[in-house]
């Protein structure tokens, strides 16, 4: 006979398997984890090779920002364009610093062209303007030497004075009041037949050339106006003083014209040629 033993039966084979992983190509390793990116890692350099270094402040714009504080116009206007182009291509800094230097120039333009202004308002405004020096009054503005009617055609026929322009004075013209200190700019003038205190008796120019000083202008007018009044009078008379506007030195280039006018002590009604 032959003996049996029990023994265990291996297991039935089920319908489903656990998956298996691929099997690589024949003659392939299998892939490895991904690569890191290129470069090196932060604070990680090579021997020998430079950290970059940032590309600090334009230097035509520090140059725009000083020359326009200066008051150099052109120069910091070239230099702040110049370096607003450097600026964007080569991303430096100071390009505040460039503005800042646009700005300034243009300030400075500003500020000449008011302070232009100012000179021409303030030139038409002194062309007439008198200042009274011992007892004379003079004047920078010319006038037409030709003689005038007692009555100007522009006054009207009014006891309410009219302002005229020193420069616009003529013979014959007559004076509400003679200002004999300060300046003044404008001359109240009245027709003679209303009470006045002045009369312009002559109107003339002084010879060409140089400057020849306030002390030379002076005696050549009070000499020649007084000549002129005594002329303009048609009788001596006491009471009347001379008075006369003289050129001044900022305008003797272009007017050399002496205005002496006759002034009575007490205002007088008519003309002193009457």
């Amino acid at each position: 006979m032959t003996e049996q033993f029990p023994h265990e039966m291996p297991p039935a084979p089920t319908s489903a398997t656990a998956p298996q992983p691929p099997h690589p190509a024949a003659g392939f390793p299998p892939p490895g984890p991904p690569a890191a990116p290129y470069g090196l890692p932060p604070g990680v350099t090579f021997p020998g090779i430079p950290t970059p270094q940032p590309a600090g402040t334009n230097g035509f714009a520090i140059a725009s920002l000083i020359s326009g504080i200066l008051g150099a116009v052109p120069v910091s206007m070239v230099f702040g364009f110049v370096a607003l182009g450097q600026i964007r291509r080569r991303r430096q800094g100071g390009r505040g610093l460039a503005i800042g230097g646009l700005v300034a120039s243009g300030c400075w333009v500003l500020l000449v062209v008011a302070v232009v202004a100012l000179v021409i308002v303030v030139g038409d405004t002194e062309n007439g303007v008198a200042d009274t020096r011992s007892g004379r009054t003079r004047a920078a503005a010319g006038a037409d030497p030709s003689v005038r009617p007692s009555v100007r055609p522009s006054v009207r026929p009014s006891v309410r004075p009219e302002d005229v322009a020193v420069n616009g004075l003529h013979k014959g013209d007559c004076i509400d009041k003679v200002l004999e200190s300060g300046s003044v700019a404008d001359v109240p003038v009245v027709p003679c037949s209303v009470p006045h205190q002045g009369e312009v008796a002559a109107v003339f120019e002084l010879p060409a050339g140089p400057w020849p000083g306030d002390a030379k202008v002076t005696k050549l007018a009070e000499d020649r106006c007084d000549a002129e009044i005594r002329k303009y009078l048609k009788k001596p008379d006491d009471d009347v003083q001379t008075y006369d506007l003289q050129p001044r030195q900022d305008s003797w280039a272009d007017d050399r014209t002496v205005k002496c006018i006759a002034v009575d002590k007490d205002r007088r009604t008519g003309s002193l040629r009457d």
